[in-house]
């Protein structure tokens, strides 16, 4: 991370806190008006993402906090003069540094930093409502990730979500949207497709993982995966469609893991 980035979301840090405990801001800014969703002080937030959209000297960010529950979306209304110094900008590259900062910014957002997947955020916010046709959701949880991690540590499970990660790229097409949903949770929209092609796909990736045993330092470990799969309809938005895998993906794991469920239509 440089430290234009860095400067930035220490900068961002700060405010919020100076505005959640009620404190004056002293950044030199000329107004802020905040949309107030919590007035619970957070004295040590970790700044998860960070959006920078600059535009008629304005900066709007979205806030998410510790407990990935609260948002907290802040417009600041910046004096031009002043933007440079807490950015740590020079004045003559500052729209063409705020453009990049601007990329990288989203490209944190987008993304999640263990997999290089997309991230959450990105996939609700990008099929909040459908405007895609024949779109099909897969839910896919690591089975058994919780002793791989006791038995191995942190960072070989950290490697097991990275290598899950590389066969399912492998495994799906590049018009497919692949993210990591939380955890050792990862949701794949497979665009153009039903639920039979999305069903090949699946126990591709189940085959592909059997061919693919993880290597952690200790041995090697097979590892395998509970999907669940449901069709994204005319009339969802992708939280429907993912409550549907979601509770396929659990059917799999109650009939006992490394299985494919398609939704159960009532």
């Amino acid at each position: 991370m440089d430290q234009v980035v860095q400067n930035v979301i220490f900068a961002l840090s700060e405010t919020i806190r100076n505005r959640l405990s009620g404190q004056s801001a002293r950044s030199g800014y000329s107004s802020m008006s905040r949309r107030p969703i919590s007035t619970r002080p957070v004295l040590y937030p970790l700044v998860l993402a960070a959006i920078a959209i600059i535009a008629n000297y304005t900066l709007r960010i979205v806030f998410l906090d510790i407990d990935y529950l609260r948002q907290y979306i802040i417009t600041e209304t910046i004096v031009p003069i002043l933007l440079a110094a807490p950015l740590g900008i020079n004045a003559a590259h500052k729209r063409r540094d705020i453009y990049k900062l601007n990329l990288k910014l989203q490209e944190m957002v987008d993304h999640d930093a263990l997999t290089r997947l997309k991230s959450r955020q990105f996939l609700l916010s990008n099929f909040k409502a459908n405007t895609e046709d024949n779109c099909v959701v897969m839910m896919i949880d690591v089975d058994h990730f919780k002793a791989l991690n006791d038995a191995h540590g942190h960072q070989v499970g950290d490697r097991a979500l990275q290598h899950m990660a590389g066969i399912f790229v492998d495994c799906c097409r590049s018009s497919d949207v692949i993210s990591r949903y939380g955890g050792e949770e990862f949701v794949i929209v497979l665009k153009d497709s039903d639920l039979h092609a999305a069903a090949m796909v699946a126990k591709r990736i189940r085959k592909t993982l059997a061919q693919s045993p993880l290597d952690t330092g200790n041995g090697e470990v097979t590892l395998t995966v509970s999907i669940g799969i449901s069709l994204l309809r005319e009339e969802d938005d992708i939280e429907d469609a993912l409550v549907r895998a979601d509770t396929a993906m659990y059917l799999a794991k109650e009939k006992g893991r490394d299985r494919i469920e398609l939704e159960v239509v009532a």
